[in-house]
């Protein structure tokens, strides 16, 4: 009896030292993913600004034959994911080399702060039936309009509306903005294609970007837009930038203005020609010798 207490006792010692063991185990590892994240999320802080100067000093065309160090890929404004690579750092050491961007043009999201049947497509697109869907941006325009000019700051503003909740904005959070100007559809994210464009345009779109065909030239060929609007179909100095860590998910998302004032040499396609700003000039004078 008493040999059968000692084991007794000796079996429960072991299993609570294995449940210890375990429970060290454990919090080591939970201790090693804090780690892992911190270190992550301080190296994407810090590719934030490696990745805001290559944008201030290169040339946002497809083309950047005066830049023989630049590290970015051929540019998109309409969300696509673009992977950067990194200078091999200590500081971006964590991010394995490479961090994934994605620019959103701001003036081709729907702007909250001018409610149309646009708005209400979208709304319907994103699962709010059609009555309640027409009462929250009559409630919104209604709203504007009281307020006398004082628009909406940001896309949670709106929780001031009668009838909006937190979760209609976040149903449609990702393609709509507080700012915006000139409403520029060249730049649309696919998601909402559908509502600005008929339905044959928007797949068509959404194929050549897929493909990597798509450009604003092919989109004033689709819509039949020439000439001067041309000029502001062209991505616009306010971004919405998501930097992403591809193997956490780990994301930092900004809205930008990389106004550079004329002076970095920007691609801006203008007509059918495609002309460069003078660095040299500190103004937004076209260069015509520099096509």
């Amino acid at each position: 009896m008493a040999l059968f207490q000692v084991l007794l006792i000796v079996a429960i010692i072991s299993l609570l030292l294995l449940i210890v063991v375990a429970n060290s185990n454990q919090s080591v590892r939970q201790a090693q993913q804090l780690q892992d994240v911190t270190e992550q999320r301080l190296a994407l802080y810090s590719a934030t600004q490696f990745v805001d100067l290559q944008l201030l000093t290169s040339n946002w065309g497809l083309i950047d034959e005066e830049n023989e160090a630049r590290v970015l890929p051929p540019l998109n404004f309409y969300g696509y994911p673009m992977t950067v690579p990194l200078p091999e750092r200590p500081s971006y050491a964590a991010l394995k080399g490479t961090i994934q961007l994605q620019l959103q043009n701001v003036d081709s999201l729907l702007s909250l702060n001018s409610p149309s049947q646009e708005l209400v497509d979208l709304l319907e697109l994103r699962g709010i039936p059609n009555t309640r869907a027409q009462l929250l941006v009559s409630n919104l325009r209604d709203y504007l309009q009281r307020e006398q000019g004082l628009h909406i700051q940001t896309p949670w503003d709106v929780q001031q509306v009668p009838g909006w909740t937190r979760n209609d904005i976040e149903r449609i959070r990702d393609v709509v903005t507080a700012r915006g100007g000139i409403p520029n559809y060249a730049h649309a994210p696919d998601a909402l294609l559908p509502v600005l464009l008929r339905s044959g345009l928007a797949a068509s779109i959404s194929a050549m970007r897929a493909s990597g065909a798509y450009s604003q030239a092919r989109y004033s060929e689709l819509t039949g837009e020439y000439d001067d609007a041309v000029v502001s179909l062209f991505p616009g100095n306010e971004q919405r930038v998501t930097l992403t860590v591809e193997e956490s998910g780990l994301t930092v998302e900004r809205e930008m203005n990389f106004d550079t004032y004329g002076l970095t040499p920007r691609t801006r396609y203008y007509g059918r020609q495609y002309r460069r700003f003078d660095p040299e000039r500190y103004s937004d004078e076209w260069n015509d010798n520099d096509n």
